[in-house]
């Protein structure tokens, strides 16, 4: 970075566990066998920078930074870990680019989303707050109904306007911390 400094990221990432490449990739022994798979493929079809394995630092580092390859072999791997990334990358880019109501207006979309799934909510609360079914069912639906009456206001993107407003906020740093929640 900068002026002469290059810094190794190898040791760092050599210091990952396999319960921190299981967070990482989903399934390391799934992205391993595509990795394996590649390499069975003549040396002129195989993807830029691909590492022989991810069992040692320098290989792991090879996968992980070099972003185009690790989307591609999670991508053919691990689908589902590929699209939990890119459902974050999209709310990430869309909560950086957003206006705050239009960032109300997403939340809103999540909680009505949520109150669709009212039987889900309702054995959530059955397992963990331990509620019996009837009561849970109940509660379940009255969340629904006060999640969709909340959304349905028009007052509610002004309001969430107005106390963001409001805060009192000296260095400068709400509209940052605002984006990211």
């Amino acid at each position: 970075m900068g002026h002469g400094f290059v810094w190794d990221a190898a040791p760092l990432l050599g210091l990952l566990t396999e319960d921190d490449l299981r967070e990482l990739l989903g399934d390391p022994d799934a992205v391993r066998a595509w990795l394996w798979c590649q390499h069975q493929l003549p040396e002129t079809e195989r993807p830029a920078g691909l590492p022989a394995d991810l069992r040692s630092p320098r290989d792991l580092c090879d996968l992980l930074l070099n972003i185009p390859l690790l989307s591609r072999a999670l991508r053919k791997s691990v689908p589902d870990k590929w699209n939990t990334y890119r459902k974050i990358s999209e709310w990430s880019t869309r909560s950086l680019r957003d206006p705050y109501v239009e960032e109300c207006e997403f939340y809103m979309k999540e909680s009505l989303d949520t109150a669709s799934r009212w039987k889900d909510l309702a054995l959530l609360f059955q397992t963990r707050l331990g509620m019996d079914d009837q009561t849970a069912l109940r509660t379940a639906c009255r969340a629904g109904v006060e999640l969709r009456r909340l959304c349905d206001d028009p007052e509610t993107p002004r309001e969430h306007e107005r106390c963001r407003r409001r805060m009192p906020d000296p260095w400068g740093v709400l509209p940052f911390l605002l984006r990211r929640l």
